[in-house]
């Protein structure tokens, strides 16, 4: 079965380029730019896994998505989407949440800091999927 993903990040040539990234990996791939286009997809369909930006409309609106996600995927008692944070959030503000993922209960798997190679995206991305 293929794996399906939701790529969700404000800058469309990025996004466009992790796509193809992740097409190559042999990944369906749904696309958007908001918070609440995300929301609206993910009311809808299920997703394997999630790729996402911090930043969206403001600083927080890609955690407020991670939060739902896990919170969704909890209430229905399903296996936990894997979701992946692909953000600036440190070259933009210095701040480096990567270690606080397990510590504190980031509602997240992994995290890259951009600039990262959208290859490197889908690599880290089929790691997660086959092991979840």
């Amino acid at each position: 079965m293929t794996p399906t993903v939701l790529l969700i990040d404000n800058d469309s040539e990025y996004r466009t380029a992790v796509e193809e990234a992740c097409g190559r990996k042999g990944f369906a791939c749904k696309t958007c730019s908001t918070a609440k286009q995300a929301f609206a997809l993910l009311d809808t369909e299920q997703f394997d896994a999630i790729v996402l930006e911090a930043m969206l409309e403001d600083i927080s609106s890609g955690f407020r998505v991670a939060r739902m996600v896990r919170e969704r995927d909890e209430k229905a008692a399903q296996k936990q989407t894997a979701i992946l944070l692909v953000s600036a959030l440190k070259t933009l503000t210095g701040l480096d949440f990567s270690d606080r993922i397990e510590k504190d209960g980031f509602p997240v798997d992994r995290m890259l800091h951009k600039p990262v190679d959208p290859r490197t995206v889908a690599d880290t991305l089929a790691g997660m999927i086959e092991t979840s």
